[in-house]
């Protein structure tokens, strides 16, 4: 949406949505078959990462029991962000995805 105008496109696909009602979670968390995905949002980059950040390492505490200083090693490792909308004022760079590591 570099001029303002976007390409939208159909899709057709089966999904499947689980409820985990045993998960503490602040923002939209996504589980794919390799990955968890925490977002945070902004209208600045660098405090959408942050943000994104920050929810990973809430999740990693509250939901798979490791301590602070684990959390932050692991996602140190493993995080990896993406972009998820740079339109309409709100950031979206605070995606981070992480992969399934044994947990």
């Amino acid at each position: 949406e570099i001029s303002g105008t976007a390409i939208e496109a159909h899709l057709n696909g089966l999904f499947q949505f689980v409820l985990h009602k045993d998960l503490d979670v602040s923002t939209p968390t996504l589980e794919t078959a390799s990955h968890w995905m925490t977002h945070a949002f902004d209208q600045d980059l660098d405090e959408a990462i942050r943000k994104a950040a920050l929810e990973m390492l809430e999740f990693l505490e509250a939901n798979m029991e490791l301590a602070p200083p684990e959390a932050y090693s692991l996602l140190s490792v493993a995080g990896d962000f993406h972009a998820t909308q740079v339109v309409n004022g709100e950031q979206g760079l605070g995606n981070v995805a992480l992969r399934h590591a044994g947990f």
